[in-house]
């Protein structure tokens, strides 16, 4: 496995950890996000969610002008949090940083204690700043907050409940493990922090088990949580579970931490001849297509590894919001037990993905929501297929989960469709969209 670290000239560009805080609590229902910010800092990444799960972050700013970089702001943000609280009555309010009010030094935590008693809603401070940290970094600062300041003593434990930890998209992935685990006998009480309330990330230590579906941006929560309300945790050791061996280990791990063993080979093994045959029936071409993958370290380990079961290529796996340890391990292990031998960017960016493309004759881009990396692909004569998102504007119609058993065939017909168009599939689907929702 040849790691390759970003030059002079192609630093790492992933988001920061504002972007990071921000997905992590616009999960939330009713959850509202007031960034201590110059105006332009919550553009973009309203635009981008607006682009990629067809909805905008529900966020605010301070709006900070010239006069409150140079005096100050915190009476400013005040009457914003009462403002935000008045108009918009959210249950939560999260107050984030920016490089700006990071900078001169604005304690937004001494801010959000004096509010608390002159509000209705629930308030946290996050004091993110975008160049102190990955996105990675901004996950584990929401999920200190929301553990410290949010979750509630148990009063007793749920039998059989536990939280799903690490995704931040109430969709259809997000429903595919929860059906998984409904499999196992297992009631999800709340997602950390996909489509979770206010309510139920007070009452998340009731579970009786923490499951890891991301581990990247999961582990730190659960360790949090382990050691403040004794909740145990399962899936640190494992991969998201894309594909058949992923799926099988994550079911595993799961059923091992709560006795349910036996339970969970029936599953995999009815699961898995289905997922088989389902596959065998698509008749695709894969044998031997070269693959570059790019995402999240969850999405990037776990692809690779459906990529090789589907006899695929890994050219190249490049990692965008940060390597975890572990992360780096599990595709080590790939490496070693598929006898591949990618090219791996730790941090990749755009610049690496141009130069793996341009050099490397690749069929297809497994990766996220970047129109620059469809144009790359392309340009290339390669194909982007958007895996790193649930990609309600671009991807195919009808389109399901991509987790679990019942997503390898779902995944398989969207790389399927990829390669038969060859670098148009995603302005074909983007204009398909445009016209239906011009028709209605």
């Amino acid at each position: 496995m040849r790691t390759v670290k970003s030059t002079a000239m192609a630093e790492p560009q992933g988001p920061c950890m504002v972007h990071g805080a921000q997905y992590a609590i616009d999960a939330i229902k009713l959850a509202l996000i007031l960034l201590h910010s110059p105006p332009g800092c919550q553009t973009l990444p309203i635009a981008v969610s607006a682009m990629s799960v067809g909805k905008g972050l529900q966020m605010r700013n301070s709006l900070l002008v010239d006069n409150d970089v140079i005096f100050g702001a915190q009476e400013k943000l005040k009457k914003y949090i009462a403002q935000a609280d008045h108009m918009y009555h959210p249950s939560l309010i999260a107050v984030l940083n920016s490089c700006a009010s990071q900078t001169i030094g604005e304690d937004i935590e001494d801010v959000v204690e004096f509010m608390r008693p002159e509000v209705e809603a629930k308030l946290i401070a996050v004091p993110t700043c975008g160049y102190e940290g990955k996105v990675i970094d901004g996950y584990n600062m929401t999920f200190e907050k929301l553990v410290n300041d949010i979750m509630e003593e148990p009063e007793q434990k749920a039998e059989n409940q536990v939280n799903v930890v690490g995704w931040f998209r109430d969709d259809a992935h997000f429903e595919e493990a929860k059906r998984l685990l409904g499999e196992l006998g297992l009631k999800v009480g709340t997602g950390l922090t996909a489509g979770s309330t206010l309510e139920g990330l007070q009452k998340a230590p009731q579970a009786a088990l923490n499951v890891i579906l991301a581990e990247p941006s999961a582990l730190v929560c659960c360790q949090l949580m382990e050691d403040r309300f004794g909740v145990p945790y399962a899936g640190a050791d494992e991969m998201t579970p894309y594909g058949f061996e992923a799926t099988a280990a994550w079911l595993r791990a799961v059923a091992r931490a709560v006795g349910a063993e036996a339970k969970a080979e029936e599953v995999i093994a009815k699961e898995w001849a289905e997922a088989k045959a389902a596959l065998e029936a698509l008749n695709g071409d894969f044998k031997g297509k070269r693959v570059l993958i790019e995402g999240g370290a969850e999405l990037a380990v776990g692809m690779t590894n459906f990529a090789c079961e589907l006899g695929m290529e890994p050219v190249a796996v490049g990692i965008s919001s940060g390597a975890s340890e572990k992360s780096l391990e599990l595709l080590e292990k790939i490496v070693q037990e598929k006898g591949i031998d990618p090219t791996v960017y730790p941090d990749i960016n755009l610049t690496d993905v141009q130069n793996e493309l341009l050099k490397s004759s690749v069929d297809l881009v497994l990766g996220g929501t970047s129109w620059v990396l469809a144009y790359y692909a392309e340009r290339y004569n390669a194909t982007l297929v958007p895996v790193a998102y649930p990609m309600a504007p671009i991807r195919p119609p009808g389109s399901g989960s991509y987790l679990g058993f019942k997503g390898i065939p779902v995944l398989a017909k969207d790389i399927q469709v990829g390669l038969e168009k060859k670098g148009k599939l995603m302005v074909e689907q983007f204009e398909k969209r445009i016209r239906s929702k011009t028709r209605t």
